[in-house]
Formats: C-alpha cells, structure tokens, sequence
C-alpha cells in the first residue's frame, strides 16, 4: 500500500468531494491492482491518492512462520511493563491516548479501539491492548475499517506521543506499508494485544511492523508501516 497525497476533508461540511476506488484483478497471476483518486463531477480525475496490491494466497503458512518469532515479541511486550515500574515506559489509557492523537487527527468514537498503550519514547517501542468500539452492526464488512484502524494505529502514536516530538510543530503521517497479512477473521467480542517497535529508514522517514497477537498467538502482522514526519 503506496499513499502519494492523503485524502483530506474539506473544511466545510456541505462541500462535496468525490472519489473513485478501481480495481484490476489478474487471475492467472492471482493479483488485484488497485487505485483511489478523487474526480469532479463528471469524473475527470483530480489527483491520486493511493494504491495497493492484492495477493490472493494460502495463509496457512503465514502463521508457522509468525510462531518461531512470538517469545521474541511476547519478551519485548514483558519488557515494556516492566517498564512501567521503573519509570522507563508510560501507561496512558484511551482518553488521553486519543487525546494526544487530536494533534494530528480526531478520531470518531467507533475508531478508538486502543483500550491502554504502554510507550517507550526513547526506544520507539509501544505494545497496545485493543478492544474493538464499532459493532459488527456498523457497517457491512468483512473486515471492518474502524477494526483496521484500531489495530494499526500503534505505529502513528508511537511517533506521534512520543516525548522527543514537538506536536505543535510536527507530526507523522501514515505513507503506506509493504503487507497486511491477516490469518483469521476478527470478532468484536475478543480483546486483541499489538506490538511495534519504530525505527528510521532514512531521513524523516520512521517504518516499523504491527505484530497482532490474539491470547498470546500471532494472528495478523502489518509490515513496513511507513510514517513520515512532516
């Protein structure tokens, strides 16, 4: 997933914006290429907004792969509250974790799903336990955005919360990552646990993965989430 230029809302309410999302399926190959750009009225394009590859594969070896690195990660996590007791990591819980995300964007209610984030600033390191807020009432989805959203934000607030960090000045915006891989289907009755550790990829540029565990198993990763300071 490549963002070139991030969608933003027009400040005004009734102010129309439209946008298309294509999609190019290649079956030999087993491959969707995908596009989203906004269009004026009658659809001439304005500017690209993003894209993404789709691969259709077999995810049961996905997780035979994640199993050999989880008491790596599951350390790492241990670490992080141990922290919390000598002073090496903050505990914030959702309130105000959300709250030091309204310096770069303000989250509906159905989005916050990160119940308590314990961070290590210094480190770029945070680990999140995440229950989900929107229903599988809202909305008609197989894997729901607001759930997306509430597993990925980790990476966003490790930069963005982070004490080196002057948020009245600068702020990390999401660019993309390399893979979403998804193992099993998720289910708003299950409390899930993230885990990341950020690091610089090149000038303003930080990248990290998104480990998702589910009662102490890897069942998802997002790879490569690449943040930019701007």
């Amino acid at each position: 997933m490549t963002v070139d230029k991030p969608l933003i809302a027009h400040s005004q309410p009734t102010s129309k914006q439209l946008f298309r999302v294509s999609v190019n399926a290649d079956w030999i190959s087993q491959t969707a290429q995908v596009q989203l750009y906004t269009v004026t009225d009658e659809g001439k394009k304005l500017a690209d907004h993003a894209k993404c590859i789709i691969r259709f594969v077999e995810n049961n070896t996905w997780q035979k792969k994640w199993k050999r690195n989880e008491y790596l990660i599951q350390a790492r996590i241990d670490r992080l509250h141990i922290g919390v007791e000598d002073g090496q990591s903050h505990r914030i819980k959702r309130g105000m974790a959300y709250k030091l995300f309204g310096a770069l964007v303000e989250y509906d209610q159905k989005y916050r799903g990160m119940e308590e984030v314990i961070l290590d600033s210094a480190a770029y390191e945070a680990t999140s336990r995440v229950k989900f807020q929107a229903s599988e009432q809202d909305g008609n989805y197989y894997f729901s955005p607001y759930w997306i959203d509430s597993l990925g934000h980790l990476a966003g607030f490790t930069m963005n919360a982070n004490d080196a960090v002057d948020s009245k000045t600068q702020v990390f915006v999401n660019h993309g990552w390399e893979s979403m891989r998804c193992a099993t289907k998720f289910s708003v009755n299950k409390t899930y646990r993230t885990y990341v550790k950020m690091q610089n990829v090149g000038g303003t540029m930080f990248s990290g993965d998104v480990y998702i565990f589910e009662e102490g198993t890897i069942v998802a990763v997002f790879s490569g989430i690449k943040v930019r300071r701007h």
